[in-house]
């Protein structure tokens, strides 16, 4: 009697296994090791992929054209060094053949004394998708930065023939504030990319340093554990229908804190009440609350919106689930999540809590906010693009004009022009002899090469003008 005991309760500890499965709210299945079938799969899998439960177990992922063999090779190949793979990129196919980006956890578990691979899948095609048109905007932007410098140069070109009007110098002196503007835009960009590199790196250390914690709460277990045993041979306890019980309930315990775990987005369960029963480690780091100071307190005070929190839960336990409800945490970034649930229910079929799960999605709205912004500043190339083209036409008609007053302008061209850029000239190779950063002295030989040119250019004209003027002296020297 007493093995028969035994044998149903774990069938109820698999029932319980596969139930926290089944109310997942992220795609999971089971697949046995010796013969690559499917042994379980929940309803979000099915959801996804377009199959029923009768056209998926007992077959395998290559009979119904999931994955490829090899690929489920070289997982398992991967399985042997290290028990649990996270954050898997796989493009898989649903039943009408489409593919799909999914990020997965693949980890060897045992169920029914089958060695299995239990996997859960989320689906980020809309995060590459997003990524992928980011990109293209960012060829759009690059294009459009490129049509730029050629209509700069053909404004250059235009700006050499009116060098000598004060209206075009102030003009280069705005376009320089303008240029002076986007390279100190790009530098706070760099800053705020090497911000959030910093960033990520603490929470590498942060997770780091939960990994070692857990480990070393292993070892405590396990040396609490070999104590029990040790107390439990010395008290020869007798009654192995307890035991029995016992060994039950605590594989159930593994198999469910297993599963929660196995989730890096915050994961509670909860009473009807709105009353926190469960956690996992992810949701200790966001909250930054310990695990016994969560359990017993209500969930929804834990948002930036609690009363908008309580409504979420409140549906859960009204409609059974609920799927993709904004939320906020109220940690010290106020992390933008996606709230989903599902309740689960006893023997009898009465409900008795939830189970909720938080998904991060800062990463997703960075990524459209990016996106946003090099549309904005596409657009705004092409404005600047246009304007630059407009004032070159209208350049053009100046200059036509101003042919007409060439004369009188080269008879008022004198020194004046060339004292200044001389001042400049001079000053420039000044600075040149102290202390410069490589960008400082780049810029610095610019402005000089600029000058020289500028005065070569002044001495062309003043020689035009004496000779306009009938004043120019040729030397017998170089007449020989």
């Amino acid at each position: 009697m007493a093995t028969t005991k035994k044998n149903i309760e774990i069938t109820k500890s698999n029932e319980l296994f596969f139930e926290v499965i089944e109310n997942s709210s992220i795609g999971m299945i089971l697949l046995e090791i010796a013969t690559s079938k499917f042994i379980y799969v929940n309803k979000i899998f099915l959801k996804e992929f377009g199959y029923t439960k009768n056209e998926i177990i007992g077959k395998t992922s290559a009979e119904i054209k999931i994955v490829t063999p090899e690929f489920r090779e070289n997982i398992l190949a991967q399985l042997k060094i290290k028990n649990v793979l996270k954050n898997v990129d796989v493009v898989l196919k649903n039943k009408r053949g489409e593919s799909i980006c999914f990020l997965a956890s693949i980890q060897l578990i045992t169920v029914e004394n089958k060695k299995c691979t239990l996997t859960s899948f989320i689906n980020i095609s809309d995060r590459k998708r997003i990524e992928t048109e980011l990109i293209k905007a960012n060829v759009e932007l690059s294009f459009q930065k490129k049509e730029k410098k050629n209509r700069a140069a053909e404004l250059g070109i235009a700006n050499v023939e009116l060098a000598y009007q004060g209206e075009e110098k102030q003009n280069r002196a705005a376009e320089l504030v303008i240029a002076n503007r986007e390279l100190a835009f790009q530098n706070n960009e760099k800053e705020k990319r090497a911000a959030e590199l910093i960033i990520a790196n603490k929470e590498l250390l942060l997770q780091s340093k939960v990994k070692e914690k857990k480990a070393a709460a292993l070892v405590i277990a396990n040396a609490e554990l070999l104590f029990e045993t040790e107390e439990k041979e010395k008290r020869k306890i007798e009654n192995t229908e307890l035991e029995a019980y016992s060994y039950s309930l605590k594989l159930a315990s593994q198999y469910s804190r297993s599963l929660i775990e196995a989730s890096h987005d915050p994961l509670f369960t909860i009473s009807p009440q709105g009353k926190i029963t469960d956690l996992n480690e992810a949701s200790v780091i966001v909250t930054g609350f310990s695990r016994e100071q969560l359990i017993g307190t209500d969930f929804y005070n834990y948002f930036t919106e609690p009363s908008k929190a309580k409504e979420g839960y409140q549906r859960v336990f009204a409609n059974g689930f609920v799927a993709d409800y904004p939320l906020t945490i109220m940690d010290g970034k106020l992390t933008d999540v996606l709230f989903n649930g599902s309740v689960y229910k006893d023997d009898n079929g009465n409900i008795v809590g939830a189970v909720v799960v938080a998904r991060d999605i800062t990463e997703q709205k960075r990524v459209e906010k990016e996106f946003l912004e090099a549309k904005v500043f596409a657009e705004l190339a092409t404005v600047i693009a246009e304007e630059a083209k407009n004032k070159a036409e209208a350049a053009t008609h100046i200059a036509e004009d101003a042919v007409k007053a060439k004369q009188q302008f080269l008879s008022n061209m004198s020194h004046e022009i060339r004292t200044p850029m001389n001042a400049i000239i001079g000053f420039t190779k000044v600075l040149m002899k102290t202390d410069l950063s490589p960008k400082q002295r780049e810029y610095l030989v610019a402005i000089k090469m600029s000058g020289d040119a500028l005065i070569v250019l002044i001495n062309d004209i003043l020689d035009l003008a004496k000779v306009d003027a009938g004043k120019m002296v040729l030397s017998k020297y170089l007449l020989r």
